[in-house]
């Protein structure tokens, strides 16, 4: 039996998982040049010293950004590969290369 995630935990997972869905719209909006932590700060209505406690630099919370869209990406894949026949190897590489 696992033991429950102490709520401290979750509420800073929830508040990791809040940056980077600010970090990401800026980034849609902006593009990585005009990504900021001040600016990410201010949308989520939080002090631009309070980002530091999540995210050591600007260059780490790209970073984790830039491991969750591969991690994604990896998903599409792995399901586009899963959706075509087992004995057709290469239907199921046509639908990773459409993916």
């Amino acid at each position: 039996m696992t033991s429950p995630v102490p709520r401290r935990e979750r509420l800073r997972q929830a508040t990791i998982e809040e940056i980077k869905a600010a970090a990401h719209q800026q980034l849609t909006e902006h593009g990585a040049a005009g990504l900021s932590l001040r600016a990410v700060a201010r949308a989520m209505g939080m002090t631009p010293s309070a980002i530091y406690r999540y995210f050591d630099s600007r260059a780490a919370l790209i970073h984790v950004l830039a491991q969750d869209a591969y991690s994604s990406l990896a998903d599409a894949l792995e399901a586009a590969f899963r959706a075509g026949p087992p004995e057709d190897q290469m239907v199921r590489w046509l639908l990773v290369a459409r993916a």
